[in-house]
């Protein structure tokens, strides 16, 4: 199935499912699927607990053999993704502000001079073909980041989405952070339109990493989109199947 054929799935899915989203989900469905993202988004960047061991944390329970920045990483994102649902929900568009808040709880208590702050120095990402914006450009590309999201566009939403986690990883405006950032902020485009929040499994990781130099390279975001797409669409379909009182039917 290529991109278009998948986006235009997606489309039927949403029609199909009437309104229900991520909110809707059962408080069951939707902690196993905030486990899975915080798992699966720590775990890229090189987490090295299990899914087992950050559900303990998600419980409070102590888990030893682990550096107290990997708990703690967990926690934060935990409270990053209700942060992401309050935006997705309340409607207000989004602005830098949001963002330097956002990433201020990723790395609370981890780095806390640094947490919500742009950089003030200038950095190299490994295995990348760009380099990002001196730390002195950092506001205006920023600026220029929300001015290009505000703008009206006829644009998929899963293509926005992919958009906008590459145009944001280009910029990396914090010295740390900024690949669990993009993916909260990834999710937060598909839920503010009323899909649930895409997992990048991090067996997938390869896959997501080539996504994103095709992004850096010939600025194409189908891979990113494509990768997002194959998490939506049997999620989707799942959300459908607890629903089978819906009047409305697949075609």
């Amino acid at each position: 199935m290529d991109l278009q054929m998948k986006l235009e799935k997606i489309d039927q899915l949403k029609k199909v499912l009437n309104g229900v989203s991520h909110f809707d989900l059962t408080d069951k469905d939707r902690d196993h699927l905030n486990l899975q993202w915080t798992y699966n988004s720590n775990a890229i960047e090189g987490s090295t607990l299990t899914i087992q061991e950050t559900q303990l944390i998600r419980e409070g329970v102590s888990v030893g053999g682990h550096h107290v920045r990997e708990i703690l990483e967990v926690v934060n994102h935990e409270k990053a993704i209700c942060e992401v649902e309050r935006m997705a929900h309340s409607g207000a568009p989004l602005q830098e502000e949001d963002i330097k808040r956002l990433h201020g709880i990723v790395l609370r208590t981890i780095d806390d001079v640094n947490a919500g702050v742009y950089r003030k120095s200038d950095v190299m990402v490994v295995g990348a073909v760009f380099r990002p914006p001196q730390f002195y450009k950092i506001k205006d590309r920023m600026a220029g980041l929300i001015d290009w999201y505000q703008q009206p566009s006829d644009q998929h939403f899963v293509l926005n989405a992919a958009e906008l986690h590459t145009r944001f990883v280009r910029i990396h405006p914090f010295i740390d952070g900024n690949g669990r950032t993009a993916r909260l902020l990834m999710n937060y485009e598909l839920m503010k339109n009323g899909l649930p929040p895409a997992v990048i499994n991090v067996e997938n990781r390869k896959q997501y990493y080539e996504a994103l130099h095709e992004a850096d390279l010939r600025s194409d975001h189908r891979p990113l989109a494509d990768i997002i797409c194959d998490s939506l669409i049997p999620r989707m379909e799942n959300m459908l199947q607890q629903r089978p009182q819906s009047p409305q039917r697949m075609r």
